[in-house]
């Protein structure tokens, strides 16, 4: 069992990540975790709990209190696994949404949960296929964000060539995507993969295809279609005192404004470490948006976040750091354009409790 402990300090000039209504606040926030795992030589179950309480010293009806729960288990038989997996959240769309799309246009509370189901089958012992059925529920507290449902059905095979670590595959995705009384989506996509760990120190993978969207919107309804490209890639590499993660991606995604985007993602995740105690950190994200194929919507957004900051352990269980945050959106429509910047600065102290066997 691992569980830790994190108090944060930060001051934001700009809490509602908003054009017009610039609120600025001091922020108090309290996160305790705790994750436990039983295993036997076949059959692993983990479960896990996050809470954080953030109060607000502008206005205090925005003081929130994010919780997340996940609990999974997989059994692997002599060629079959078979796994299941859930997970609940209750944040507000600043929180999930940004980080998802990078776009929000109204801050405000959302319960989302998920499950899934998976059956894995080794054809040999280099050749693995995996069927996914993965459903989703997303609500919002605020009649004027759109809820929606979501159904995921992916099948993916992947086949080790060598000992070196080249592997190969292919996956297809079919989803249903319902956001009533807005629209509802169906899509389908086909992508090949290709990961190769080209040393101890770097690895690299790659999934690029197709995809095909169906929307119905409007009243009376009417049916548009859509494609692009589907594609997720990544390059990890390490060095005797860094690392740097590099992540880019295209998939499309819903959002509570109801809209149906298709997001592009790129990431970097780098960490050098000065000393044995000290490590800097550098976190940058940049998402583009576009809207799907639902009638009279139309436009496009960026939003780019940029975060370097210090990690100092002071003993075995003990972490301070502290980080500073400029987050910027764009998002262009017919109506007009709002550029919205924020400035971010947090401390924080974290205390862990290693895991007891």
């Amino acid at each position: 069992m691992t569980s830790d402990l994190v108090l944060q300090e930060e001051y934001d000039d700009n809490v509602l990540l908003s054009q017009t209504i610039k609120e600025r606040s001091w922020i108090t926030s309290v996160a305790p975790n705790v994750q436990a795992r039983y295993g036997s030589e076949r059959t692993s179950v983990e479960g896990g709990a996050w809470w954080e309480g953030r109060a607000y010293s502008s206005d205090h009806d925005l003081n929130t209190l994010t919780q997340r729960y996940t609990l999974s288990g997989e059994h692997q038989g002599e060629r079959f696994t078979t796994g299941a997996s859930g997970n609940m959240i209750y944040d507000t769309t600043l929180d999930s949404e940004l980080q998802q799309t990078g776009i929000v246009l109204e801050r405000n509370a959302r319960l989302s949960g998920t499950g899934e189901v998976s059956v894995g089958y080794a054809l040999t012992e280099q050749t693995q296929t995996t069927f996914k059925n993965r459903y989703t529920s997303t609500k919002y507290a605020s009649t004027q964000l759109t809820d929606y449902v979501e159904d995921e059905v992916r099948w993916e095979t992947r086949h080790v060539l060598s000992e070196a670590g080249h592997t190969v595959g292919g996956t297809v995705v079919g989803s249903f995507l319902a956001a009533p009384p807005v629209y509802r989506s169906q899509e389908g996509s086909v992508s090949a993969y290709y990961a190769n760990v080209l040393s101890e120190r770097l690895q690299a993978s790659v999934s690029a295809g197709f995809r095909w969207t169906r929307v119905e919107s409007g009243s009376p309804t009417s049916a548009t279609t859509d494609t692009g490209l589907v594609f997720d890639a990544s390059l990890t590499r390490h060095w005797e005192t860094s690392s740097l993660v590099l992540e880019l991606s295209s998939e499309t995604n819903p959002s509570g404004a109801g809209l149906l985007l298709n997001t592009t993602h790129g990431s970097l995740r780098g960490r050098y470490a000065v000393t044995d105690q000290a490590t800097l950190t550098l976190n940058a994200d940049g998402y583009v948006n576009t809207v799907v194929a639902v009638q009279g919507a139309n436009g496009n957004s960026t939003f780019v976040s940029i975060e370097p900051g210090v990690e100092w352990r002071l003993a075995e269980h003990l972490v301070v750091g502290g980080t500073y945050a400029n987050l910027r959106q764009h998002i262009h429509q017919v109506i007009g354009t709002s550029e919205v910047n924020a400035n971010r600065v947090m401390a924080r102290l974290t205390y862990e409790w290693y895991r007891s066997e």
